[in-house]
């Protein structure tokens, strides 16, 4: 479990980092004309079981895809009920 960086308005927040590596193989391989790539990027979730029963976690996700004929920044919003 990921421990609590620091608190906002008494919501914890905490931050993973995380890296990864893709192998890609057959139709998508040919599609991006590459192998592989990489992305890297970091999650924010705040915990909000004292504002809303229905809803534990909000976070947050941004990230960066390289590889060769691929290029990217992504950033998503979830919610963990």
């Amino acid at each position: 479990m990921t421990p609590v960086v620091t608190s906002i308005e008494g919501l914890p927040l905490k931050l993973e980092f995380y890296a990864s590596n893709v192998f890609i193989s057959g139709d998508m391989r040919e599609a991006l004309d590459t192998n592989s790539f990489y992305v890297l990027g970091t999650t924010f979730h705040l915990g909000t079981t004292t504002l809303n029963e229905w809803v534990s976690e909000v976070s947050f996700d941004v990230n960066i895809v390289r590889g060769d004929n691929l290029d990217g920044f992504n950033f998503g919003f979830g919610l963990s009920f």
